[in-house]
């Protein structure tokens, strides 16, 4: 519990997928964008302290991606969907802007 990965979506837009719980369902993951909405730096999971932090200005997000201290106070994280299917995780995220080649492409990698 408390781990997190980092992806990129096709379209280039970071994601923190963290797990907060372990009941086994799509419930126990939260996805959430990986841009500080205050300055757009780069924010990261602390599992020790059970936040998200963005290091550029001291801001905190709580477990589900509101701001509670900083410049990004009662901004919030922006989240994806999320779904379990044959015990795959997945994220839905947006293809408008991108070709069919890379829709298929990334169809492939999964």
């Amino acid at each position: 519990m408390g781990s997190a990965k980092e992806f990129r979506t096709p379209t280039g837009a970071g994601v923190t997928i963290a797990r907060q719980q372990t009941q086994g369902s799509v419930e126990d993951f939260i996805a959430l964008s990986s841009v500080c909405p205050h300055l757009g730096c780069k924010v990261h999971w602390e599992a020790q302290h059970d936040r998200f932090y963005c290091p550029c200005h001291n801001g905190v997000f709580n477990p589900s991606g509101l701001g509670t201290e900083g410049p990004p106070k009662g901004q919030s994280l922006g989240r994806y969907p999320l779904l379990i299917e044959n015990g795959l995780l997945f994220i839905e995220v947006e293809l408008e802007g991108l070709s069919a080649s890379e829709v298929l492409g990334a169809k492939e990698l999964s």
